[in-house]
């Protein structure tokens, strides 16, 4: 996924990122890292039934522009864009959140995750994020 609209100077400079930008799992490792440290959790606009952006405008517009933080759909959507612009294979997936449920409970899919694929494989979290 490749968004030209999508600026990934401003990315580097809200999370103070200066390291490696080839698709390589050095650099998805140092996003990781780097990006939940810089850009906080807030889920502020949906608390008080604000509608929220998910295009790329609008998402820029708050997390780099205004220096908010978002939700899982925000956090994801930015780093989707961010790690398309370096050239990284990556797809949108939604979960299910079981915090506190039994085993069986079905719940709604309503949180989103990333799968990362180099050389059409998926990243697997342990070898590419391992310390």
């Amino acid at each position: 996924m490749t968004d030209a609209s999508f600026d990934i100077d401003a990315y580097f400079a809200r999370i103070g990122y200066r390291g490696p930008t080839d698709a390589s799992p050095a650099t998805l490792k140092a996003l990781h890292r780097q990006h939940p440290q810089a850009i906080p959790f807030e889920n502020v606009d949906a608390l008080m039934g604000v509608s929220v952006g998910l295009d790329p405008a609008s998402l820029q517009d708050k997390v780099f522009s205004q220096g908010r933080g978002g939700y899982c759909f925000e956090h994801n959507l930015i780093f989707m864009h961010a790690l398309g612009a370096l050239g990284f294979n990556v797809t949108g997936l939604a979960a299910r959140v079981l915090w506190g449920q039994p085993d069986d409970t079905i719940t709604a899919r309503s949180h989103m995750l990333l799968r990362v694929d180099l050389d059409g494989k998926p990243i697997s979290p342990m070898s590419a994020l391992a310390a």
